[in-house]
């Protein structure tokens, strides 16, 4: 399965590279106020793209941190319920001693241990 996934790549390589090779010639990209850039279309087309990819991952930012802020918050709780049960498992073993009596041992019941 792994070859598989690697001979993919591979392939899927190959193809934009040979769409890079096939597409070198000049394009020119015209923005406000006259500014005009000139460059193979696919130094333009990779650069269009990465600028995309860096504001879709800036526009997460905001996600992550949210989620972040949320899993900090529930591992204070968390903890907190773990003292709690502590606690309440404590207060239960006392008073489950004090019902009971304290528990026998071995030569409090006659035996030697020989």
């Amino acid at each position: 399965m792994r070859t598989i996934f690697w001979g993919f790549r591979i392939l899927i390589f190959l193809f934009l590279l040979s769409f890079a090779v096939k597409n070198t010639e000049p394009v020119a990209i015209r923005f406000f106020f006259g500014i005009t850039w000139e460059a193979p279309f696919i130094v333009i087309l990779l650069a269009f793209f990465f600028m995309g990819a860096v504001l879709g991952m800036v526009s997460l930012l905001g996600r992550v941190f949210g989620l972040r802020r949320e899993i900090a918050g529930v591992r204070r709780e968390a903890k907190r319920e773990q003292a709690r049960l502590e606690k309440i498992c404590k207060e239960y073993e006392a008073e489950k001693l004090k019902r009971d009596g304290a528990p026998e041992t071995e030569t409090a019941r006659g035996h030697s241990g020989k």
